[in-house]
């Protein structure tokens, strides 16, 4: 290519705006500065950056543009300087050819892993958000070193390949720049998979000589139905589906080429947006479409803003074709995308030199903000992983606001999207007017209403991890979660402490002198008594080991002292069964109520019958006989404990709120398998509520209530249980 081919070409681009005589001083300074320089192909240097420039020029990119193209190179590999670049083409060109070299700098090796790769993805989001026409360029000459690829050995030529597949094509994707994509795609594809790519092309030379007759026919008949209507026809195109693109598809299809119907396509352009409503409503009485193929891309766009009526129809001779009906503007938008956008603008040049961006590429200016959010490069992977590179829908508030999200995106992610308050707010949403829970997945055109209660304490739920898509909902749900979980640590901890002490000393932690809680600190290596509440309500410290650092042993292990009384001796089966102490008589035999099943750990009372057959009967504090005191003659309520000095407490009851999840129940049983404990009933209920929890019932023989401490704290840490109470007595089975 010599510069006087690359004039010509951009003369004879329509309307174009482009100095020819900026580009050929760009050309001119260019070549003095790569002069004896050549390729690994032996070709002269100054070839690459004129295939590139030409490249941007059939994209009608600016002057600017196409200038810094030719000079993309000249600060990175030759004596020009910056101020050389600003002297002769002004700011607006050398922040260009700034802002490739510094993305030219940071290139992909596999040999530096996954963190080289992110960090090359930044540095291009960033140069994105600053001026978009630093990523085309960069586009366009990853695009020109594609097609020199074979003069590079092959282990570089299938680095480079998945580089341009996984990257680059990708974003020519999410520019909106269809046919740069394709391009990219197909060139990367035969390198990539060989044998695949043989294959496909085998498949498409085959079916695409079947449907040239069939594509001819009906673009005569398509011309002549809408003239002889008075519809103006601007242009009829062939569009042929690229060869990776057709690959994937075969792939979702089993590899039927019969299922796929957009093999070619036809597209129709017409002067304005009534005319391709008219056009669809003609087609369809000349020829009968497809059920479920008619989508209408013009009044919801797609995410990168390409519009345009898409329809399959069958053709007489049972030919199926698909056409695509769209305007002059929405063309040059679905070939050029961002392009299009600013192309079509106004101004019809940069603003100040920086190229506008439209409504749709406002994601491209919130991964700049979440770049300076984001610490670590795993964030930074998810990030462009869920909102990046995954299909989006556009969804709308009730004042007629776009959001732009994630497909699959719920009302949760819509709320969060819209400010972090109004999530952690959110109780429930009107989706089209209809109420839905907050769960729901939204679709694309929806209208979302956010319906809050500034005092609702049960938002944000922790089972809205599993169903949120956006990285910031999750992150915002977490911070919350975080807040309000070591609240309710330190809570726990607390109250588990002085449950202890009680049991010991009659007194709580506080009660305890100040000098003794320093010393503790001090010993425990803690800063604040919060920090000791949050270790243990975290299960990081046993009460245990916080009573043997504030008491002496023999305090620990010697029972309280009791005014009078004896203790009470399960009889029978229940050997096994707790003992009790019973205030103010000798020794009994005692007997567990069947009807409230008395549990250690909860308050008890007992019944004891004075008659010939005497008997002591041990119930819970909040049985309706005691609360009733439903008594028959000779029997008395008399106040009780459980002996914690016993060998063994017999078995409690435990009711565990969790997420319903594959290998929920196993996790459990293996935890308690592993303690050493027996699990003597178990089920769970299977009705789930409307935030997808089940309810999980044990009944588990223990030794001693630090035993049970223990287990309540280790299932509180199984992944996916929400919450861990002792109950009195476990429901019957539904």
């Amino acid at each position: 290519m010599t510069i006087d081919s690359l004039i010509d070409s951009i003369e004879a681009i329509p309307d174009s705006r482009i100095d020819t005589d900026v580009v050929r001083k760009a050309y001119e300074v260019a070549e003095r500065a790569h002069d004896g320089q050549t390729r690994t192909s032996g070709e002269p240097y100054i070839q690459h950056p004129l295939h590139v420039a030409q490249t941007l020029a059939q994209l009608k990119l600016d002057t600017s543009t196409i200038a810094a193209a030719i000079l993309h190179d000249t600060l990175e590999d030759t004596a020009v300087t910056k101020d050389d670049i600003r002297e002769q083409f002004g700011p607006s060109v050398l922040r260009l050819v700034e802002g490739v070299t510094k993305l030219n700098k940071v290139q992909f090796k596999q040999s530096e892993g996954r963190e080289y790769m992110l960090e090359n993805l930044r540095k291009m989001f960033l140069a994105m958000a600053a001026d978009i026409r630093v990523v085309l360029i960069k586009l366009a000459d990853r695009y020109h070193n594609m097609l020199t690829l074979d003069a590079l050995p092959q282990a570089k030529q299938r680095r480079i390949a998945q580089e341009t597949l996984n990257i680059y094509a990708p974003l020519a994707n999410r520019l909106g720049i269809g046919e740069l994509r394709s391009k990219l795609e197909d060139l990367s594809f035969p390198i990539l998979f060989p044998k695949e790519s043989a294959w496909t092309q085998k498949i498409f030379e085959e079916e695409i000589s079947k449907k040239r007759d069939v594509l001819e026919l009906v673009q005569h008949e398509l011309r002549e139905l809408l003239e002889a209507e008075g519809i103006e026809v601007e242009g009829i195109h062939g569009r042929i589906k690229g060869l990776y693109s057709l690959y994937r598809k075969l792939l979702r299809y089993n590899k039927n080429i019969n299922k796929i119907y957009d093999l070619a396509a036809l597209r129709i352009i017409l002067p304005d947006i009534p005319s391709c409503y008219t056009a669809l409503g003609l087609i369809h009485k000349r020829y009968k479409p497809l059920v479920g193929r008619i989508k209408d891309y013009i009044s919801i766009p797609k995410s990168n803003g390409y519009q345009s009526l898409h329809t399959t129809v069958i053709t007489p001779k049972g030919g199926i074709v698909e056409l695509q009906l769209r305007t002059q503007e929405m063309h040059q938008k679905a070939e050029y995308g961002v392009i299009a956008n600013w192309y079509y603008s106004e101004q019809g040049k940069p603003s100040e030199g920086v190229a506008p961006m439209g409504g749709h590429m406002k994601w491209v200016q919130q991964l700049a903000e979440w770049q300076r959010e984001i610490q670590s490069s795993e964030e930074f992977e998810e990030n462009l992983r869920i909102d990046v590179f995954k299909n989006r829908i556009f969804v709308f508030t009730p004042q007629g606001e776009v959001l732009d999200l994630p497909d699959g995106a719920t009302a949760i992610d819509f709320a969060y999207a819209i400010h972090t308050s109004l999530g952690h707010s959110a109780r429930s949403c009107k989706i089209n007017r209809k109420e839905r829970p907050l769960e729901a997945t939204l679709q694309n055109g929806d209208v979302v209403d956010i319906i809050t209660n500034e005092h609702n304490k049960e938002a944000p739920q922790r089972t809205w991890l599993s169903v949120v898509k956006t990285s910031f909902a999750r992150r915002s749900i977490k911070e919350w979660l975080r807040k309000v979980d070591r609240k309710e640590k330190i809570s726990e901890g607390h109250q588990l402490l002085d449950h202890h002490i009680k049991r010991l000393k009659d007194l709580t932690f506080d009660e305890i002198p100040n000098a003794r809680r320093k010393t503790l600190l001090k010993t425990l290596n803690l800063k604040t008594e919060d920090d000791l509440f949050l270790a243990l309500g975290q299960g990081d410290l046993s009460p245990r080991a916080v009573m043997n650092n504030i008491f002496k042993k023999e305090d620990i292990i010697r029972p309280r002292k009791r005014q009078s009384g004896a203790f009470g001796f399960p009889f029978g089966k229940e050997k096994a069964a707790p003992r009790a102490w019973i205030d103010g008589h000798n020794s009994l035999i005692t007997h567990l109520a069947k009807n409230c099943k008395p549990s250690v750990g909860h308050d008890i009372k007992v019944i004891i019958n004075r008659g010939e057959h005497k008997s002591a009967v041990i119930h819970s504090a909040t049985c309706k006989k005691i609360v009733q005191k439903e008594l028959h003659p000779g029997e008395e309520i008399v106040d009780a404990e459980w002996d914690n000095t016993a060998e063994t407490i017999g078995d409690i009851s435990i009711e565990l709120a969790a997420i319903d999840r594959v290998g929920m129940l196993f996790e459990i049983t293996n935890l308690i398998r592993k303690t050493q404990h027996n699990i003597a009933l178990m089920h769970a209920d299977g009705s789930k509520t409307r935030e997808g929890t089940v309810r999980v019932y044990l009944r588990v023989e223990l030794h001693s209530l630090e035993e049970a401490d223990e287990l309540l704290q280790k299932l509180s840490r199984v992944q996916g249980i929400l919450s861990v109470k002792r109950i009195e007595k476990i429901p019957p089975l539904q």
